[in-house]
């Protein structure tokens, strides 16, 4: 079983695997890891660890938590808005768990509606700390002349 089949089949069972420096972590139902994954796991480490930590994997991961699949929820560390962690939701009757709660939180509106503004870094910094400071949300509107 190649690395990635390996994710599939991880994933095909409910299995979370998540790269932790130079460790694999995984969560799932109890009994859902058999020996055999695990020992698959083991022998593909340094790939999978490639495969955790590349940009293309960790966006589809962020796609899947916001799927009816997922939990309905990300939280991304984000270089542009100095470090801190921001979560995306798929809308607000999305239970957040505790540790995430005082996060400044984006629903997938919010975060459409920045896509299609094509808003600068420094628009985003300014609209995200208008945000935090009045925690609020974020309304598109268009203005005809």
């Amino acid at each position: 079983m190649s690395p990635r089949e390996l994710l599939e089949s991880l994933r095909a069972r409910h299995i979370r695997v998540w790269s932790d420096g130079d460790r694999i972590n995984w969560r799932g139902p109890k009994g859902a890891m058999t020996s055999e994954l695990a020992a698959s796991a083991r022998e593909h480490k340094g790939a999978l660890l490639g495969i955790l930590r590349s940009p293309e994997f960790q966006a589809a991961e962020a796609s899947w938590r916001l799927s009816s699949e997922g939990p309905g929820w990300v939280a991304i560390r984000s270089g542009t808005l100095d470090g801190e962690i921001v979560v995306f939701r798929r809308d607000s009757s999305v239970a957040l768990p505790p540790a995430i709660r005082q996060a400044v939180v984006y629903d997938r509106a919010e975060l459409e509606g920045i896509v299609a503004g094509d808003v600068s870094p420094a628009d985003l910094l300014k609209l995200h700390r208008a945000k935090q400071l009045f925690r609020g949300s974020l309304e598109s509107r268009r203005v005809q002349a």
